[in-house]
This record gives structure tokens, C-alpha cells and sequence, in this order.
């Protein structure tokens, strides 16, 4: 038994990074109804501009590259908008081409050693299990952000103009919003938060230059495990990524763990899409 809560406490620490970076998927498809498939690739931008530059200010530089790397997504969303109507998919094939560019530039100039940032050299001892402090760290600002982002989106006007570009963009336009610039903002707001993370990842797990499609497809698997209902659901559906992944890795080969955690996810959302939906009259 305590094998088991060692495991599944270890995979929530992992799981907060993962909705960590499923936070800003939930930001942009709450707005837009659209994936930003580049914010693994933002992420790890950021994370390897903070360690090449070192201290404080490669921090502040990382988190700059990365709000630069999300402005290029921003404007190409723009661009295609004001071509009329677009479906989703274009959106996100046009963000994965940008990331497969920027794993490129991280290749060329970083190269394919992994980058691990120095993290607290001390884990804590609760009850028997190792702690890591950073990991902890992680859960806690995830916490912090998912709870603040949910209180705007619900609560302010912002975040009820931001929602309705999304479900009515018609509508908020004849309201008198701004549908693009609030758009852009949700976009730069989400790959702030992607760059963060990222940031925050360094001093996890480290990052490579293959990073960002990985760590994309993991945050948009955890983000739609509960039906992109939100940030509050996207960061619950991280820790849950985490500890099945740690599970599996702990009662299985190796080979079988990297693979399980997908399969959870699709036999999830498999067994969600055959529950029928009873609509009020």
C-alpha cells in the first residue's frame, strides 16, 4: 500500500507539469475554440533561452523568447481570420507547422543535449516518500493559476468577453468587441503561461529540442480527458495523465509505460463519447 501512494503521489508532482502547460491549451480553446499546437514548442523556447543565458535574467529573457514565439502564432491566426470563415483544423495545422520551425531553430542553436536547470538539491521526507521540492513548487503555482484564470473567465467582464468570441463571435462582434484583438490576447496569454511552465519544466525534468511536440500532445491529451471544459478541468486532467503514467511505469516495462498513459486517454474519451448527452427541453 504505501508502494502505491508512493507512486501515486509522485504522480501528481509529475502530473502538475502537465497541467501546467494544459492551462494554456484550455486558455486558447476557451477563446477561440482552436489549439495553439505550438505551445510545447513556446515552452521549450523559454526553457532553453533561460538556460543558456543563466540567473535572473535568463529567466526574464526565456519567458521574452517565448512571448515572442507566441506573438508569431498570434499574428498568423490574425492573418488567417482575415481570409473569412476558418475551420479549427487549418488553425492548428498552421500552429504545428510554426512548432516543427521552432524545434529546428532550437536544434540549430542549442543542439541535442538535453537541458536540466540546478533545482533545489534536497528532496523533503513526508510520512516516508520523497518530496521533490521543485515538483511541489510546480503543483503549487499550477494551483494558483488554474484557480485565478477560472475566477476571470467566469467572473469578469474580460473573461465573459473573451468566452463569447468563442461561442458567439458573432454576437460579441455586434456588441461592439474587438473579436481579434481579444483573441490575440488569449493567445499571448496562454503562451505567457506555456513559457512559465516551461521555465518550470527546465527545473523538473529538463527539456531536449523534441520537447515541444511531446509535451504539446501530452498538455492537448490532458486538456481534452475531461472535454476542454476548461482550465479547472485541463489541469485535473494532468494530474490524472501523471499518475496513471506513474503507475504504469511503476508496475510495468518500460516500453509498455510510455505507451499505456495514450491508450487511457483514448479508452476514456472512447468510453465518454458512447454516454448519451440528455439535452433540457
Amino acid at each position: 500500500m504505501s508502494q502505491i501512494l508512493e507512486y501515486v503521489v509522485q504522480g501528481l508532482l509529475l502530473g502538475s507539469a502537465y497541467g501546467l502547460v494544459a492551462l494554456p491549451i484550455s486558455i486558447v480553446y476557451t477563446t477561440t475554440h482552436s489549439v495553439d499546437a505550438a505551445v510545447g514548442s513556446h515552452a521549450v523556447v523559454a526553457a532553453t533561452t533561460a538556460a543558456a543565458i543563466g540567473g535572473p535574467i535568463g529567466i526574464l529573457a526565456g519567458v521574452g523568447a517565448g512571448l515572442a514565439t507566441t506573438a508569431l502564432v498570434g499574428v498568423v491566426y490574425l492573418l488567417l481570420k482575415a481570409r473569412g470563415p476558418v475551420d479549427p483544423i487549418t488553425i492548428v495545422l498552421a500552429t504545428f507547422g510554426i512548432a516543427f520551425g521552432l524545434q529546428a531553430m532550437v536544434l540549430l542553436f542549442h543542439g541535442r543535449a538535453p537541458v536540466v536547470g540546478q533545482s533545489f538539491a534536497r528532496n523533503w521526507d513526508v510520512l516516508g516518500i520523497s518530496v521533490n521540492r521543485q515538483s511541489a513548487l510546480n503543483m503549487a503555482f499550477g494551483l494558483v493559476v488554474m484557480t485565478v484564470i477560472a475566477i476571470v473567465l467566469a467572473r469578469t467582464s474580460l473573461g465573459r468577453s473573451l468566452r463569447a468570441c468563442a461561442d458567439n463571435a458573432l454576437g460579441a462582434q455586434l456588441a461592439g468587441l474587438s473579436i481579434g484583438r481579444l483573441q490575440f490576447t488569449a493567445i499571448m496569454l496562454g503562451g505567457g503561461l506555456a513559457s512559465v511552465s516551461g521555465i518550470l519544466l527546465l527545473y523538473t525534468t529538463g527539456v531536449t529540442y523534441t520537447s515541444g511536440l511531446a509535451i504539446t500532445l501530452t498538455a492537448i491529451g490532458a486538456a481534452v480527458m475531461f472535454g476542454f471544459k476548461g482550465p479547472i478541468h485541463g489541469f485535473a486532467g494532468g494530474l490524472l495523465f501523471g499518475v496513471v503514467q506513474s503507475l504504469v511505469a511503476g508496475y510495468a516495462d518500460t516500453g509498455l509505460a510510455s505507451a499505456i498513459p495514450y491508450l487511457f486517454i483514448f479508452v476514456l474519451l472512447a468510453v465518454g463519447r458512447s454516454i448519451p448527452v440528455v439535452s433540457r427541453p
